[in-house]
């Protein structure tokens, strides 16, 4: 416990996983026709009632947009990778970590034949599915996910990038979680630096680093 203390001080233990994406996931962009305005408003929809905090509406409203989605683009279209995790994050939050998981999976295996294993959406989509995984902790199966994401936004973005940050903040949580505090103190640090050369210090994400 006394390496545990250690983080607090210095590289502020890590209290929330972040999801990197919430509520539509932006993989839309690129498809070859336009989404319906009929699923946008869905959408739109969602998004509200989940700010709302009316997660049975949103809910309701979702699965209405992964209907439309999968009759009029097909199953396996991103437009349908992204209701399904717009869905995936609405379980999450009502701890239906099964349902969850399985609408995150099916997501990631429609990006993985649309778009390729090495895209920004997959990596949002594996580190959320990893937050799945580490509210039911199962970290063994979270750590190797936010790893993948993590090596996905390095060669996306960059190595300096905040998506970047965000994952090995995620990561360190992992870490945190089955007691190997040298790691999680690496990662905070590293995570710390690109958020200190990015943001300004009031920037929440800096908080969350340092909290």
């Amino acid at each position: 416990m006394e390496r545990e203390s250690t983080i607090r001080k210095e590289g502020g233990m890590k209290k929330t996983f972040i999801a990197v994406a919430h509520v539509m996931l932006l993989i839309a962009v690129g498809c070859a026709e336009p989404p319906a305005p009929n699923w946008f408003s869905l959408n739109a929809g969602v998004k509200t009632a989940h700010n709302r905090g009316e997660y049975a509406s949103a809910i309701a409203l979702a699965k209405q947009a992964l209907d439309l989605a999968e009759s009029q683009y097909g199953k396996e279209h991103r437009l349908t990778a992204t209701s399904l995790n717009n869905l995936a994050v609405l379980h999450k939050l009502l701890e239906e970590y099964n349902e969850a998981e399985s609408c995150y999976m099916k997501a990631v295996v429609i990006l993985e034949a649309s778009l390729g294993k090495e895209n920004a959406a997959m990596a949002t989509l594996k580190n959320n599915l990893a937050a799945v995984y580490c509210k039911q902790k199962r970290f063994a199966d979270a750590e190797p996910l936010i790893m993948e994401a993590v090596s996905i936004y390095e060669k996306v973005f960059g190595a300096a990038d905040p998506s970047v940050a965000v994952a090995l903040t995620n990561l360190s949580d992992v870490y945190i979680k089955t007691a190997r505090y040298k790691e999680a103190e690496q990662c905070l640090r590293r995570a710390q630096n690109i958020f200190d050369e990015t943001f300004l210090p009031n920037h929440p994400y800096n908080a969350t680093a340092l909290n």
